[in-house]
This record gives structure tokens, C-alpha cells and sequence, in this order.
């Protein structure tokens, strides 16, 4: 879904919503105390388990904080998994993520950690089925990142992060529908730290920014070229994201002309949605670039970046997990 632009100030339309987001609110609670009461799963002792998450709709950057994280603890010797959801996708069930894997299958943000980072992932509504298919898989891990877990509570956690979007935040502070809360603020005292990305980090926010690193082809991967290699020039800006102007603001960041073309968030791309951009180079993100690679598109680029966070977050983790 695109987020839609009045859940950032309190208007009439905001107002007529609010008696629904009490609603939801309610909802939510309901679901909160039957996960934090339902039997929880029996992990190895050394197995840890870290939930990434936000508390609004679409685009905070969780995806990029846990390729973050996925190295950042690789560093120090974790043997990490990752679970997810998989949202976007068209089957059900459980999914072990391969090289192979179709977006439309496992999601596109499991499969691009997977092709990014090699390391085991599997998706399932059932998060603590996934994590023990996970370890089954793979018994050496020793570290389960849960991708976009913050409120789901029938997985054990060891410790939980944060993520928001610096500059829209929380956005008019009113829960769905009247906003683009899908939880409540008070989450934030239950977390072990929080994330701001971009913009300016609140009291006891760490901060973290994303930086583009270079372009890379979507048909062939090792073809690349450097950050400035459309720099003046014109180009069509395809996003399947819930805030595609993050991304179009950062190629105009670039000194890029763009044409936008905006898609629903975790869209399945076809050929026919590139049939009419023909007289310019097409740009798109590494998630919207995992859904095109067999789509057989001449000059298509996905923008690689990459997020440099507080080295603070990694310490904090590691501190509050125990080892």
C-alpha cells in the first residue's frame, strides 16, 4: 500500500478516522496479552533472538537496519538466521529462502537479505515455526534476527530495536487508520534501543544514516557504475515502496532528473509495467530490483546503499543478549 500524506497532520479527515483507530487500538491489545500468554517455544540456551521492527506503516528502513545487523554481529563471530513474515508474497506456508527463490514466493525483503547476505532465512506467519525450521536447518546458528517482529510477541526475544524514519517519525500520532501507527507509542519503553534514521535523533535515540554506494545492472549483476553516473541526465525513478518519495529524493540528492513511476508497496513486476519507459535508463531500488532481474529490462539499475549506524547499537545488543 503507498502511505497516504494526511496521516502526517491532524486534519478533519484524521479526526472522522479516530473513533476507528480506538478500535484498532483495542484489537491490537487483544492480540498483545494472547501472544504474551500463549506457551512460547523452547530455544537452545545459546540461541539468541533479536526483533527488528517499527511501530508505523511502510518505509522506516528495518530492511537496511537488519543487513546492518546480519554483519555488524558476523563481525563478532554470530552465526546468524533471519525470519520474516515475508509480506508481499503470494503463497502461504512455510519458506526456506534460496538464491533461486521467487519474490513472489518468499517476499522481496527475505529474498534480498538472502542475495545480499548468504545467510539462512525462512518465512512463515507462524514466527516461532520459523525459527525452529530455522535451527533445524541450521543447527551452528547461534543468533535469530527477526525481520519486522516488533509486535509479535509468541516469539521469545532477547532484545528488540527501534527503527524510525527521522523525518516523518510518528507521523500525526494517531493509530490505523487515523494514522500511521500499527501500534502503540508506548512500545517504545519495551525495546532495548531505537533507531532514528535520517533527520534528528530524539533523547535516547541512536542514529543511523543510509548512504548510496553505487548502480548496479539489474540484468547483470557485475556490471556497475559509480553514484555520479546519471548525474544530469534523465531518468525514469521506479519504487514498489509505502514512501516511494524516500527514494526519489535520493537520486534528485544524486543531481538526477527523474520521471517518477510509483508502484504499491512489494509490487510483482511484470514486463508490461516497463513497456512504455523506452527513451530512458530506468532506476529502481535493490528490493524492487530482486522482482525484475528475469524481467529481461535493458538498461535497468537498482541503487545499492548501505546503512552506517551508531557503533553504539552493536554494544547495547550484545551487553543486554548476555554473551
Amino acid at each position: 500500500m503507498r502511505v497516504p500524506q494526511f496521516w502526517y497532520t491532524r486534519n478533519l479527515l484524521a479526526y472522522l478516522l479516530w473513533p476507528l483507530s480506538q478500535i484498532y487500538c483495542l484489537l491490537f491489545y487483544i492480540h498483545y496479552f494472547a501472544a504474551r500468554f500463549q506457551k512460547k517455544i523452547t530455544l537452545p540456551t545459546h540461541v539468541k533472538i533479536i526483533v527488528v521492527g517499527n511501530v508505523t506503516v511502510g518505509g522506516a528502513g528495518k530492511t537496511p537496519t537488519v543487513l546492518w545487523l546480519i554483519e555488524a554481529f558476523q563481525s563478532r563471530g554470530f552465526q546468524v538466521g533471519v525470519v520474516s513474515r515475508g509480506y508481499g508474497r503470494l503463497s502461504k506456508g512455510m519458506q526456506t529462502v534460496s538464491q533461486s527463490s521467487l519474490a513472489e514466493v518468499v517476499g522481496d525483503e527475505p529474498l534480498m537479505i538472502h542475495q545480499r547476505t548468504q545467510v539462512p532465512v525462512v518465512v512463515g506467519e507462524d514466527r516461532p515455526k520459523a525459527a525452529l525450521t530455522l535451527l533445524e536447518q541450521h543447527p551452528e546458528i547461534d543468533l535469530i534476527i527477526s525481520d519486522d517482529g516488533l509486535t509479535h510477541y509468541a516469539l521469545p526475544r532477547h532484545a528488540a530495536v527501534l527503527v524510525i524514519e527521522g523525518k516523518t517519525r510518528f507521523g500525526n500520532g494517531f493509530m490505523l487508520p487515523a494514522g500511521p501507527l500499527r501500534a502503540p507509542q508506548s512500545i517504545q519503553k519495551k525495546v532495548t534501543a531505537k533507531l532514528c534514521l535520517g533527520g534528528t535523533p530524539a533523547a535516547q535515540e541512536l542514529s543511523a544514516q543510509v548512504h548510496a554506494i553505487k548502480f548496479i545492472n539489474v540484468k547483470a549483476s557485475h556490471k556497475t557504475l559509480s553514484v555520479d553516473a546519471f548525474q544530469g541526465k534523465i531518468c525514469y525513478a521506479v519504487a514498489g515502496l509505502a514512501l516511494p518519495n524516500k527514494f526519489f529524493d535520493s537520486l534528485r540528492a544524486l543531481g538526477i532528473t527523474i520521471i517518477e513511476k510509483a508502484f504499491p508497496d512489494h509490487h510483482l513486476y511484470t514486463k508490461a509495467d516497463f513497456d512504455t519507459l523506452k527513451d530512458y535508463p530506468i532506476l529502481m531500488t535493490e528490493k524492487d530490483a530482486v522482482k525484475c532481474k528475469d524481467l529481461n529490462i535493458d538498461q535497468a539499475w537498482y541503487l545499492l546503499i548501505r546503512l552506517e549506524a551508531d557503533m553504539a547499537l552493536l554494544d547495547r545488543l550484545i551487553q543486554r543478549i548476555g554473551v
